[in-house]
């Protein structure tokens, strides 16, 4: 709700609007309220929708006479609708409610036909309908009933409103309070600066005036996705008649974002119907994506399904596709024949045992087309065309499994896909976190966070990662050894077999515990990234799930739980508990995709969303799950949300322990579905408008379906009729009957074919036996050659060519990418240009050094607490401290800026702080006109001749004067008067290295360069 305000551009008058509708529907009759006479309507056309399907019923029955006591019994039903329809056209609601509560359906003749069963069901669907959607509907109730019910409902809406409001309110003083705003804020106040205050609707003010006199021209694209105050900041910014907008309102499928698609139709109609307006309206039909033949069939599909009743708009010529791009004839080799395919899975009964759910069933057709095209099936390779117009072998690139929902069916596709041999990249959103191999790296670092973990220490134990075979015997072996009324939990039967026992077993044990024990003392000093590399590199982890099936998508993975640590690593006191608790938290909140795998992104067949298709184009896409039911969860909840009603409520008696709905809701269920179903279409086009060359639909359904269509719908002509569409459960619903209509009209156009689940099972096992590992020749495993070697394929030239890969650039394998100035220099590694300053790395002292009084106590690290110092003087305003008061007003406004917190002041080192400032160096800083402060600098090292290094640092402090550059580094190192001047010579390195590439980068030369030791108040010059 909240966001939805955000996107009107005045919340306050759009709630009160609504509000008074509300109000009126509850004080005046129904016929005369703005949401009665919309519920009216509404109900027109259902009772409208019924009799069209019952007059069309009608005539399949007056075809047959051993039908008529069918066709006497369903005309009767057709005046009873007709009488219905008049009572509320007239506005005689309560005699409309009596006639409903009243009504009763005689008993269905018999008859003596043949295929009696068949139209049998067809009158009981007739029947259920009028009695879903009319005999249980608020038509039943009186007139007075329904006002009362939006009089009791009132009281919540008017609850929730002002919640809303007292929401709004305090979400804007705590984004005020923090010195933040979200996105929503920028285009209000965007709206804010650009209208003048008071006026509604919008009128430009100075600053929009300002703009209109720049802007010539102000031309924004996807128009259709605009929301109301977008369009009101967009008006204003360019006036009335100077902008230009390109969109498509069929492609408008950003509901969830607030997109709103009417904007685009309202000036679209304007400019249609007032030709002498100020503009005019472009018909962009020209298609240079698709071929010929398949524009025709999705002309033809969409005209059937696009009327202005179920999505805002009538797919007319204007729509039509124009064939824009050229194409070689079907001679040359490229798709012949039907440029669409209709592939219909049968419906797995409840009882039937088959070992593949739906997803994976379509997966498999989905399987067996890819193959055929791609030549593994005995079929000839498929030709497609380049963007030159040549024609070459097509490619599993080529190939896009586009999915309404990617969450947990994108995997399940691209693991049968990958199981028939068939190179897949998936985008997909869910499933990391059940992977094995991220499991059992994730098992393995639990058990070095808590060696007392039971469920880690088995996972550990049964996974490849611990050497261990046949480990349920050996887990067994131990249990009974100590059975849990000696040892309780698991672990500590495992470690007191390993200390007591004097056998293999044992000696396993305890090999297994050095290990860990090495690891865990690696987690206590190495970051959580270079612990991970540990363990993979001592288990040979990644080698192993590398020759799995599917290896490179479980390397993958394994790398991305690295990729995932060294992010992590960016956090403040990066530990592995934590970093557990990090994975811990994005599984909670949502679980992660499988990221892509190496080289898949080159040629693999792409399953991704249809949102995400949006704007790309394939030679073929497959779109399966046609099946799926529309999501109308929204219209269905206790409270709605729509624009024609704002908030409605279903009406809840306590006393009677029922709720039912009410005008209001009603009403916006309506609407809500309506546009629902117009959002789905519209992904449909998406879909379908993906395609280049051919197009494969996959659905799932009873083996019958196509004969169900044919017999309904192939005398029917013009567009399908509004409600057939509005009740459609699935994109299927829809599909079917369209393509029925299809091959009326253009006879081979669509190739449909139906799979039983026999047949689907064999298909399971012929695809699977031709990729199964047992396939291959024993000797193989043996690694001896084979009698009678094949000729060696593509696939096999691509795994020889990466086995003998030699890497070009060797001297760089030991040097990362990126570097810092601190690792380069700190370090016992030779600098750039001979040996470094100082050789023996960091210098050690033999007793621990007393912190300064301002700092004792703490149980801080030195770390943390530089960090602390060195963020106060990289943001205190030194100009305005001259004691130590108005040193501790700047640490209020850092705190009250987000810089600092309240538990971090008692760490700032005053004193220093206020010694340097007074220093002579610390006065002329104070007195400079150019000082950058935490400049990041960036350059290039140079490793050989080949190869560089990219090295990043951050200095300070700079100040830039006419004749040259001063460096001054802070340094809150724990020395003394002994010990500071060889920490000094320490970083001469470091300093040397910043003023080099300083000079180089800024062309000035770098005349100074201090250290500042805050802790001995020493300042020395390098």
């Amino acid at each position: 709700m909240y966001n939805k305000l955000r996107s009107v551009i005045n919340p306050d008058q759009w709630l009160a609007q609504r509000e008074k509708w509300l109000r009126e529907a509850s004080e005046k009759p129904i016929s005369q309220s703005s949401i009665g006479q919309r519920v009216i309507r509404y109900f027109s056309s259902q009772l409208h929708g019924i009799q069209q399907n019952a007059e069309c019923l009608l005539v399949g029955l007056s075809e047959r006479n051993d039908l008529n006591r069918y066709r006497d019994y369903v005309r009767a039903i057709v005046e009873t609708i007709q009488d219905w329809y008049k009572l509320l056209q007239a506005g005689a609601w309560n005699d409309l409610s009596a006639s409903l509560r009243a009504f009763e359906f005689d008993r269905l003749p018999t008859v003596k036909a043949p295929d009696r069963e068949q139209w049998k069901n067809r009158v009981n669907q007739l029947k259920n309908s009028i009695n879903q959607r009319i005999l249980q509907s608020i038509l039943i109730l009186s007139e007075d009933q329904l006002r009362r019910d939006v009089q009791h409902s009132l009281q919540a809406t008017s609850q929730i409103t002002s919640l809303l409001r007292q929401f709004n309110e305090t979400y804007s003083q705590a984004k005020h309070e923090s010195g933040c705003f979200d996105f929503a804020d920028l285009e209000y106040f965007t709206l804010e600066l650009l209208k003048e205050p008071g006026s509604d609707p919008p009128a430009p003010s100075r600053i929009a005036l300002e703009y209109q006199n720049q802007f010539r021209h102000v031309l924004v694209d996807e128009y259709q996705d605009i929301n109301p105050l977008q369009d009101a900041i967009l008006s204003l910014l360019g006036g009335k008649n100077n902008h230009f907008v390109v969109g498509d309102v069929k492609q408008s499928i950003y509901r969830f974002r607030q997109a709103d698609p009417q904007r685009f139709i309202q000036r679209y109609n304007f400019y249609q119907t007032n030709p002498n307006s100020y503009g005019r309206v472009i018909h962009l039909q020209r298609n240079f994506r698709s071929r010929k033949p398949l524009l025709e069939i999705l002309n033809v599909f969409f005209h059937s399904l696009m009327t202005e009743d179920v999505a805002e708009i009538n797919y007319d010529d204007s729509h039509h596709f124009v064939p824009g791009a050229n194409y070689y004839s079907e001679d040359s080799g490229l798709f012949a024949g039907q440029p669409v395919e209709l592939h219909i899975a049968e419906e797995v009964s409840p009882g039937n045992r088959s070992d593949l759910d739906r997803d994976e069933r379509e997966a498999l057709i989905a399987a067996l087309r890819v193959r055929q095209l791609l030549g593994m099936e005995e079929h000839p390779r498929a030709q497609v065309v380049n963007k030159d117009g040549t024609t070459r072998p097509i490619e599993p690139s080529d190939i896009v499994i586009l999915l309404r929902v990617m969450k947990i069916k994108a995997e399940r596709f691209a693991s049968i896909l990958r199981r028939c041999g068939i190179p897949v990249q998936a985008d997909s959103t869910s499933g990391f976190f059940k992977a094995t191999e991220v499991g059992d790296v994730l098992s393995v670092l639990q058990l070095l966070v808590n060696r007392r973990n039971d469920l880690a220490l088995a996972a550990f134990l049964r996974s490849p990662m611990s050497g261990w075979t046949t480990v349920e015997d050996l887990l067994a072996r131990i249990r009974l050894t100590y059975p849990s009324s000696r040892c309780p939990c698991f672990h500590q039967a495992y470690n007191r077999y390993g200390r007591e026992k004097e056998d293999e077993l044992s000696q396993l044990i305890r090999s297994t515990n050095q290990m860990l024990d090495r690891w865990r003392t690696a987690a206590q000093y190495e970051p959580v990234s270079e612990v991970i590399r540990l363990v993979l590199q001592d288990t040979a982890y990644l080698s192993f799930i590398s020759g799995l099936p599917d290896g490179p998508q479980r390397v993958a993975n394994v790398e991305e739980i690295l990729r995932r640590a060294r992010q992590f690593e960016s956090f403040q006191r990066p530990t592995l508990a934590r970093f557990l608790e990090f994975l811990k938290e994005i599984e909670d909140e949502n679980d992660l995709g499988m990221p892509t795998a190496a080289g898949a992104a080159s040629n693999a067949v792409r399953i991704m969303s249809i949102h995400k298709s949006k704007g790309l184009e394939f030679p073929v896409v497959i779109l399966p799950d046609l099946s799926k039911k529309h999501n109308l969860r929204d219209t269905q909840e206790f409270l709605l949300f729509d624009d024609s009603v704002g908030i409605a409520a279903r009406r809840v008696d306590l006393d009677k322990e029922i709720h039912y709905p009410t005008l209001a809701i009603t009403l916006a269920a309506n609407e809500l579905r309506r546009k629902l179903i117009a959002e789905e279409l519209r992904v449909l086009y998406v879909a379908l408008t993906r395609a280049k060359e051919h197009l494969i639909l996959i659905g799932t359904s009873n083996p019958d379906c196509w004969d169900r269509w044919f017999d309904h719908w192939h005398a029917h002509h013009g567009p399908l009729p509004a409600d057939d569409i509005l009740q459609g459960s699935s994109m299927l619903d829809w599909i079917g009957p369209a393509a029925v209509l299809t091959q009326r009209d253009r006879p081979g156009s669509i190739e449909n074919r139906v799979y039983t689940s026999d047949e689907i099972d064999r298909l399971m096992d012929s695809l699977f036996q031709k990729t199964r590992a047992n396939r291959i020749d024993p000797i193989v495993f043996d690694l001896k050659p084979l009698n009678n070697p094949p000729d060696i394929s593509d696939t096999a030239r691509n795994v020889i060519s990466r086995l003998e890969y030699r890497y070009p650039y060797p001297a760089a394998r030991n040097q990362s990418a990126v570097t810092s100035v601190t690792q380069l220099t700190k370090s016992e590694k030779l600098a750039p240009g001979g040996k470094s300053v100082t050789r023996t790395g960091i210098l050690s002292f033999s007793a621990p050094l007393r912190f300064s009084q301002s700092v004792s106590k703490t149980d801080l690290s030195s770390t943390d607490l530089g960090s602390i110092n060195h963020t106060v003087l990289e943001r205190l305003h030194f100009s305005r401290i001259d004691d130590a008061d108005s040193l501790e007003t700047e640490l209020d406004r850092l705190v009250a800026h987000r810089f600092l917190t309240r538990d971090e002041l008692p760490y700032v080192d005053r004193p220093g702080i206020l010694w340097w400032i007074g220093s002579d160096l610390g006065q002329r800083l104070r007195h400079a006109s150019d000082v950058r402060r935490e400049l990041s600098i960036t350059f290039t090292r140079t490793i050989d001749t080949d190869s560089c290094q990219l090295v990043r640092g951050r200095l300070d402090v700079v100040i830039v004067e006419p004749d040259g550059l001063t460096i001054i580094d802070y340094k809150t190192d724990n020395v003394n008067e002994q010990t500071v001047r060889q920490r000094a010579e320490f970083y001469r390195e470091q300093i040397n290295t910043y003023r080099s590439a300083l000079a180089d980068i800024s062309g000035q030369p770098v005349k100074e360069a201090y250290l500042v030791f805050l802790k001995v108040r020493k300042i020395i010059r390098m």
